[in-house]
């Protein structure tokens, strides 16, 4: 597909309606249950029973409409008649080369953290010096 020498617009006039049956239903299963019922709460909100999850679980909810209208228009940017899909593919490769990642880690500074954590997560206990039976039992009746 990416081989293609046929500029886009040509590559996209060339797809058939079966090549376009079998785009769908690759595409319709690599849906997730999460995704759809991420599609519901986000289109019907307050009228659906909000589920309990866990915010590190979280699924894609989907672009804002001004994501998506920024994203049209570098896309219109990139779309050049004459541009092969390969060319068209490497282009967004190379976009996406160029952008820094978060944050990367090294598997020191990943140790440092966790034992870091570990280390707050423990409380230090009281120290409470020992006392002799004759002191208990004085400080008992006392």
């Amino acid at each position: 597909m990416i081989d293609s020498p046929l500029t886009v617009p040509d590559y996209l006039k060339a797809i058939t309606i079966k090549d376009a049956c079998y785009l769908a239903g690759k595409a319709w299963g690599a849906v997730t249950e999460k995704t759809i019922a991420n599609c519901w709460n986000k289109a019907l909100g307050a009228a659906l029973p909000q589920p309990q999850h866990d915010p590190e679980e979280e699924d894609f909810l989907g672009f804002t409409e001004a994501e998506t209208r920024a994203a049209e228009e570098r896309l219109e940017d990139h779309l050049d008649e004459n541009l092969t899909l390969r060319d068209w593919v490497n282009r967004w490769s190379a976009a996406e080369d160029d952008m820094a990642p978060a944050e990367t880690f090294t598997e020191e500074e990943i140790i440092d953290q966790v034992v870091q954590e570990e280390a707050e997560e423990e409380e230090p206990q009281p120290t409470v010096a020992a006392k002799s039976h004759s002191d208990a039992i004085t400080d008992f009746f006392m």
